[in-house]
């Protein structure tokens, strides 16, 4: 012991002092023009859809889809309520063309993107639309999906739309 008492390290710092491994966390997706900050979570699909759990934002790791920041298209999907009240998506129609959006990956890469395209089609549209599905080789791009009560519900409760923001990495 040091005449101070034991050393203490800091997170990511070798107990003698030394830097370590860098500290991973889990990938997020930061939105500041409607202050989310969210973890993300890696998912595939549920009952042959992509159906995060309420409170989740999960990346679409099926169908050729990137993790966040990774070349190529990759899809987040989170919901806009539950049960009665507000889910993690809930402000998403608020997303402006040129709003910034951030992916950090866990090793604590950040991507940027700008908004370059917001719109609502419906759920059978949204199946084969390109701007989501499509391939690119030119970069990084990232289209949020939820929910959206633009066109009505279906019987069994479920909107009948979805709202989509598509994102280009700077």
């Amino acid at each position: 012991m040091s005449p101070g008492g034991p050393h203490r390290s800091e997170p990511g710092q070798a107990p003698n002092g030394a830097a370590g491994p860098k500290a991973r966390s889990n990938p997020s997706l930061h939105i500041e023009s409607i202050n989310l900050q969210h973890s993300l979570i890696p998912q595939g699909l549920r009952g042959g859809e992509i159906n995060p759990d309420p409170g989740q934002v999960v990346w679409f790791t099926g169908n050729g889809r990137v993790a966040p920041g990774e070349e190529g298209v990759s899809v987040v999907a989170g919901h806009v309520a539950r049960g009665d009240g507000r889910d993690v998506f809930a402000d998403l129609h608020k997303i402006r063309i040129g709003d910034l959006i951030t992916t950090t990956d866990r090793n604590g890469n950040s991507t940027v993107y700008t908004t370059s395209r917001v719109y609502t089609t419906a759920k059978n549209e949204l199946r084969s639309d390109p701007a989501v599905w499509g391939t690119t080789t030119r970069g990084k791009r990232l289209a949020l999906v939820t929910c959206d009560d633009a066109l009505g519900r279906q019987r069994d409760g479920h909107r009948v739309a979805n709202f989509v923001v598509v994102a280009t990495a700077l």
